[in-house]
């Protein structure tokens, strides 16, 4: 079974309400093609799962492409201070198709 990719955005949601984006993993490829294996993995990492990431189809019901995790950590330059950290991670069965389009000028 080959492996699973995954892509990764983090968000800190602060205790007043404000959300901040940490930043986007590219797709990468993980140590196991197994969802049950990959997602404990992930929890462990990421804290608890709070729900999944969907996707809607045009003539089929919403497809279900990753989980959302969370969990309190602290900050790095002031470690008494936290935030949750809001981890979405969507899975692939493989890296992205890349096109590349030259549009040439007429010289």
């Amino acid at each position: 079974m080959p492996n699973l990719w995954i892509q990764e955005t983090s968000i800190s949601i602060r205790d007043n309400g404000d959300r901040c984006g940490l930043g986007e993993s590219p797709v990468y490829e993980t140590f196991t093609g197994d969802r049950g294996t990959l997602y404990r993995s992930l929890s462990k990492s990421y804290g608890r799962c709070t729900g999944k990431i969907y996707v809607d189809r045009k003539d089929a019901p919403p497809l279900a492409v990753g989980w959302v995790f969370e969990a309190r950590r602290p900050f790095e330059d002031d470690p008494s201070d936290s935030s949750i950290i809001e981890t979405w991670v969507t899975v692939h069965s493989g890296p992205p198709t890349v096109t590349t389009e030259y549009h040439y000028q007429q010289s």
